[in-house]
């Protein structure tokens, strides 16, 4: 996810366990597979969303802008009106911890989902278990693979690629014929400062960084603005995605609403991929799942001892329901003239009829002779 790289590589791990990973830099990485569910039944409706390039009139271009991406970014599937809920597919969730010991979890679908007509691979990010996923929405090509939106994204971050792709776009534009060379080197230049404001500095990019570019500008010219800057923006991004596929030895894409519709979802994901602050974007391609019964046999020699103790629990508590516990006190003291005086007390947790009858019988017996 750095650099003009665009090469993949194989990762096998095992839920519950670690699998180490050593980036390009020498920094080094701990993968821990977290969890795995074969099945995901999410809401796929129509997010409610508008798209984050769109410019509401009725703000400023930076609000709407904020507010939009908030709604882009948010959960994979949240819809307040409609719900249209449907199994998406398998689903890996990993931490990566870095040599640090600091991680991020990740929650990564296989397969696209539909999402407004258009298969799209939902790459889920948080930063701590308490926060709820904020999904990267990455547009699946012809073959259904994130291969031409790995390319774009590496071309993105190719010098030169950008700069043959200015030239190129600045060479096709159709000007008037008494147009001088100026006007196309002006074009070049525009074409190049789009690109590069759509990449950013460490403090913004994305449409984010456009907003605040546009923002500059005097209030009522900042529609006008903004819809130069996408229409130059996208004709550039679509000829550096031509020039990716060239060094690639690929033909080029037809110019059609097709291929159109896909490098829009594209941008919008590249937008996205900025706060995406992982140096990879692991994507399921297969896995074993392992189901087993599990017959356990154990061996007790304290059994006979365990049975025991139960039988005489059990007849511990009959007895405790159908025995009667009586107590009986007698207090025996000698007189003054030589005679004995006994006091006796009798008490019971069940009182019966009979237990009047029985003190006064034992009462009468105590002082018989």
């Amino acid at each position: 996810m750095k650099g003009p790289n665009n090469q993949s590589f194989q990762v096998e791990g095992e839920v519950g366990r670690s699998t180490p990973l050593l980036g390009s830099t020498g920094s080094e990485y701990v993968i821990e597979w977290s969890g795995f569910r074969p099945f995901n039944v999410e809401n796929t409706s129509a997010a409610n969303g508008q798209d984050v390039r769109a410019v509401n009139q009725s703000k400023g271009f930076s609000e709407k802008f904020t507010t939009s991406l908030d709604e882009q970014l948010g959960s994979a599937a949240k819809n307040k009106k409609t719900k249209d809920l449907k199994n998406v597919g398998p689903s890996v969730q990993y931490k990566l911890r870095d040599k640090t010991g600091q991680a991020r979890e990740f929650n990564n679908y296989m397969l696209p989902v539909m999402i407004d007509g258009s298969e799209i691979f939902l790459a889920g990010l948080r930063d701590s278990p308490a926060e709820s996923f904020r999904y990267l929405r990455i547009p699946a090509d012809e073959k259904s693979s994130m291969t031409e939106w790995m390319r774009i994204r590496a071309a993105l971050s190719d010098t030169n690629l950008r700069e043959k792709a200015s030239s190129r776009y600045a060479e096709k534009v159709p000007l008037d014929a008494k147009a001088n060379s100026s006007l196309r080197d002006q074009l070049k230049a525009s074409s190049a400062r789009s690109i590069n404001v759509f990449i950013g500095d460490r403090e913004a990019s994305g449409y984010v960084a456009i907003a605040r570019f546009i923002g500059k500008l005097p209030e009522d010219q900042q529609e006008k603005a903004a819809d130069i800057f996408m229409k130059i923006l996208n004709g550039s991004l679509w000829e550096l995605w031509q020039l990716a596929r060239e060094k690639d030895g690929l033909s080029p894409m037809a110019a059609d609403e097709k291929n159109s519709r896909f490098l829009q979802l594209a941008t919008n994901a590249m937008a996205d991929s900025f706060f995406y602050e992982a140096p990879i974007l692991l994507q399921l391609q297969g896995f074993e799942q392992v189901k087993a019964s599990v017959f356990q046999v154990t061996r007790s020699p304290g059994k006979n001892v365990v049975y025991l103790g139960c039988l005489f629990l059990v007849l511990g508590v009959f007895a405790m329901l159908y025995v009667r516990e009586r107590r009986l006190w007698v207090w025996i003291r000698s007189g003054a003239d030589g005679s004995s005086h006994a006091l006796m007390a009798m008490s019971s947790q069940r009182r019966s009829l009979d237990f009047d009858k029985e003190f006064e019988q034992m009462k009468i017996g105590l002082v018989r002779p």
